[in-house]
């Protein structure tokens, strides 16, 4: 193998390292200490041109030393013109490199191919969904999304979750949709009775609608749009599954399951559900919802925090502070 290819992109990221970048890219990928502060859209520039005809010795090499060295190997995996089972080879070796959510969902984000050959992605996924490995779950996760979620592909990865109460700021949306079906998998395992399947829809689906009750426009300002106030995320999501079942052809009783998930999974009237849960998953659907938004705004609030110190008040927890130990 020719080492020299991997050292000269290793001297090229070294000199594009800018450390106003790697100090926020550090806050938004918090344990991972080896990130020089280069930018996606480099990385990616890098990577169409190895993809062009080195990237056999590239994607050979285990000696990655930085984040941005294993964010190009992984990106040049969806770049390359390869057949398939080659592909599957090189996506299986580099699925151990994948440490943080950042590689995982940009890697899984530009693996273009699966939109064409989705049933050979899918028994590719299937022994993974039973790992007990956060990242390799959580690859199959973000590849199961990309494929229900190719029409809004790039605004829900970017998307918050909300304006200011949960998951408030770029990739909230894809964090919150995260934790709620890493847990639900777990829940699923404890009780039986849950229909898997319908949980994982509705937890995909169910603030979908914010990509068009709120706008996110270059990643730093959040405002309603008119049709968010007049009609809001539950009531746009309820129609985009009409229009779904209805270009599918399939208008089974699932259907309507999903939309109660859907109106359902606030939990109260008082809290903007039009309907209170009826079915197993929707009561299940909002106690995750209501956890991993909590969660989330004590660990934010935290991190603001030093140890030893009690945090800022939280709105969506009664405006109570918590205790930053160690």
């Amino acid at each position: 193998m020719d080492n020299n290819i991997v050292y000269k992109v290793r001297e090229e990221l070294i000199s594009l390292s800018d450390e106003k970048y790697r100090d926020f890219h550090k806050n938004l990928c918090p344990g991972v200490e080896n990130i020089l502060g280069v930018r996606l859209p480099i990385l990616r520039k890098i990577s169409k041109n190895l993809a062009k005809d080195n990237y056999i010795d590239y994607l050979n090499n285990k000696d990655l030393k930085y984040y941005e060295e294993i964010m190009i190997k992984g990106l040049i995996i969806g770049y390359i013109k390869v057949d398939n089972d080659t592909r599957f080879n090189y996506i299986k070796n580099f699925i151990p490199y994948i440490d943080n959510w950042a590689v995982c969902d940009s890697f899984c984000n530009n693996l273009k191919f699966t939109n064409k050959n989705m049933n050979e992605v899918w028994n590719f996924l299937m022994p993974y969904l039973s790992s007990s490995n956060e990242f390799e779950l959580r690859f199959v996760i973000v590849m199961i999304l990309n494929y229900f979620l190719t029409k809004y592909e790039q605004e829900f990865y970017l998307h918050p979750a909300a304006s200011r109460m949960h998951h408030a700021f770029m990739s909230g949306l894809a964090q919150h949709v995260y934790e709620m079906l890493k847990m639900g998998s777990a829940y699923c395992d404890l009780y039986p009775l849950v229909n898997r399947d319908l949980l994982y829809a509705g937890i995909i689906l169910h603030d979908l609608g914010k990509l068009f009750e709120m706008s996110y426009e270059q990643c730093i300002k959040t405002e309603y749009t008119l049709e968010g106030l007049m009609i809001g995320h539950i009531n746009m999501m309820v129609s985009m599954i009409d229009e779904a079942s209805k270009e599918l052809g399939y208008d089974g009783e699932e259907v309507l399951f999903l939309k109660h998930m859907v109106i359902a999974h606030h939990g109260k009237l008082e809290w903007g559900s039009p309907k209170e849960p009826m079915i197993i998953e929707a009561e299940l659907l909002h106690y995750l919802d209501v956890v991993s938004a909590k969660m989330t705004a004590i660990e934010v609030a935290l991190r603001h925090c030093e140890v030893g110190q009690m945090s800022d008040r939280i709105p969506m927890l009664d405006n109570r502070r918590f205790y930053h130990h160690k």
